[in-house]
């Protein structure tokens, strides 16, 4: 490979282009909406299973048909390009349609967080100055004490069973009907029924398809609010289809009608167009699982054997550790795919082990991607893939590693903030300009790079390595910057470490928190000062003056780690 570098700057050389056929390299993306995309790959396989969802099978010629029913409701209600239409559901039929018919009229289909606070959901719906909000009815607890102030001319409610049969859906209305969305209903003209807003649609006989406009708004969801306040991320039909070019290509193997189990929430980009749009429209069948959680994940894949599924590091450890899971037959699997968080080597061998002693002849695929990049910025594939990188950059991506102070690149190994121009890249921050030009730098050619927060480097195989997050740091009191992620790199390499966590207290102690693995004998003095020892090449600021052993990490409701209740964690510690 040396041989063949030409400048020693991964944005330059693009090493990792050799990793790919070169026909895949050049082949152009068609201007298409995503309607048109995923309907002209199928057109002629109507008969095809699109959607599983509780055991009964959708096909594509029924899931087109839903889509032009709710498309001609959305086009009687007065909705059009440009239009925005809310929604807080999950991973159901409708909501696959609902997103198709959105973008077939050239309307935004927006995705709201069920977990983001009331007074983020009031707020950030109220800005988009949508007629209409589509809930869940199995969701309305999340929305109840936000919907009065919520500005929308009618609500409209989905049943989470429309798509099942008859004798379902009536069992679903006595075991399971909410009494208080019934009251709602009854009591105000705001709120409709989903058999109302589709009969609606029964009068309107012109044409739904909107024509293809370059960058047009077709997606819109949300930055996670954990660190500031959430952002509308709005995805374009160019980026969308660009993100599903890089999987219709020879180096993805799969046949029609092989299976994807599709357990991310839709309301992340992930979920959405890696995990849904992306399957459907290459001839996978998805199976929609609506309720993200470890259970489902190792309930669904025992069930129903899917070719490939995306889950986070938790859910495919969870699935090693299951019981239910000791004697199963992992066979099916040709793409079991980790990402979401990051992966520790112990983690990605036990998986890898795991997975081959139960007959999966694929290892675990890793990836990294963010909102803001269209989902999917990297990956690794069976023939490359590196212990510890998120893998190399997909089609029409590029990516290098960049000094904070200079902005000048970083060369082959050496760390920075990673930066990241994709065809895949979104339009801007709802309403949020500033937001917009603080996230992208444009270069002397006129691209735009995306600033991702993240300290990494890429090697000379074009691999990318992420080290943490640029606020993953302290000051220290010679006004050094000391990031968290090196302390933890020192304390990892005992072997006796599962997981780490470094924090500095609000008193200015500078804790870490340990996850201890199988190999730990329980002497925690010993423990302890092989910490110490490990951390001695650190320099003294960067030691650990506190230690607690803890059996797992605090997290978020949207599944991240919870650092600031760590922050705030001074029980038991140990003091060296």
């Amino acid at each position: 490979m040396t041989e063949e570098i030409l400048t020693g700057y991964p944005s330059i050389d693009k090493p990792w282009l050799k990793k790919y056929y070169s026909d895949m390299i050049e082949k152009s993306i068609e201007p298409k909406t995503i309607y048109r995309n995923i309907y002209d790959n199928n057109k002629n396989h109507l008969n095809e299973t699109a959607i599983l969802f509780k055991g009964f099978r959708i096909n594509y010629g029924k899931m087109f048909d839903d889509t032009e029913k709710i498309a001609c409701a959305l086009k009687a209600f007065g909705i059009g390009v440009g239009d925005v239409v809310n929604m807080c559901v999950s991973m159901v039929p409708e909501a696959v349609c609902l997103l198709l018919a959105c973008n077939k009229i050239g309307a935004l289909a927006n995705f709201i967080n069920p977990l983001f606070t009331t007074e983020q959901k009031v707020e950030l719906l109220n800005e988009t100055d949508g007629k209409l909000l589509i809930i869940l009815d199995a969701m309305f607890s999340y929305m109840e004490e936000a919907v009065p102030n919520i500005n929308m001319e009618k609500i409209v409610i989905l049943p989470a069973v429309a798509s099942l049969p008859l004798p379902i859906r009536l069992w679903a209305n006595i075991k399971q009907k909410n009494e208080r969305l019934s009251v709602f209903c009854r009591t105000s003209k705001k709120y409709l029924s989903w058999k109302k807003f589709l009969d609606s649609g029964n009068l309107f006989d012109d044409e739904t398809e909107a024509a293809y406009e370059s960058e047009r708004p077709a997606v819109m969801v949300y930055s996670s609010g954990t660190t500031g306040a959430s952002k509308g991320i709005v995805l374009t039909n160019d980026g969308i289809c660009a993100t599903i070019s890089h999987y219709n290509s020879d180096e993805f193997i799969y046949d029609r009608g092989d299976t994807f189990l599709s357990i991310v929430p839709i309301w992340f980009s992930t979920g959405n167009i890696f995990c849904m749009l992306m399957p459907i429209c290459l001839g996978i069948s998805v199976i929609l699982e609506p309720v993200f959680n470890k259970e489902n994940f190792v309930k669904d894949i025992l069930q129903y054997k899917p070719n490939m599924t995306l889950g986070a590091t938790g859910l495919w450890t969870h699935l090693i550790h299951c019981v239910e899971a000791k004697n199963a037959d992992m066979s099916f699997f040709k793409y079991p795919i980790i990402g979401g968080e990051r992966v520790l080597p112990e983690a990605e061998h036990k998986i890898n082990v795991f997975l081959k002693k139960h007959n999966c002849v694929s290892s675990i695929i890793k990836g990294y991607g963010m909102c803001e990049l269209g989902s999917t910025v990297t990956t690794t594939s069976a023939k490359h893939s590196k212990l510890e990188s998120v893998g190399y950059p997909i089609k029409k991506v590029n990516i290098a590693a960049f000094d904070l102070v200079t902005n000048e690149e970083m060369p082959y190994g050496k760390r920075g903030e990673l930066r990241v121009c994709s065809a895949a890249h979104m339009k801007g921050y709802f309403k949020n300009s500033q937001a917009t030009e603080e996230f992208f730098k444009q270069d002397a050619s006129g691209n735009l790079w995306g600033c991702t927060g993240d300290i990494g480097y890429v090697d000379e195989d074009g691999d990318v390595f992420i080290c943490g997050r640029t606020s993953d740091c302290f000051i220290a009191e010679d006004g050094s910057c000391v990031y968290y992620f090196d302390i933890e790199a020192a304390i990892l390499e005992e072997t006796a470490v599962m997981d780490c966590k470094t924090i500095q207290t609000e008193d200015k102690k500078l804790v870490a928190h340990i996850i201890c693995g199988d190999s730990y004998s329980g002497k925690e003095d010993d423990l302890i000062k092989n910490l110490c020892a490990r951390c001695e090449k650190l320099p003294c600021h960067a030691r650990p003056t506190h230690y607690k052993l803890r059996d797992d990490f605090p997290v978020h409701a949207n599944g991240k780690r919870d650092n600031e209740s760590l922050r705030k964690d001074e029980e038991n510690l140990i003091r060296v």
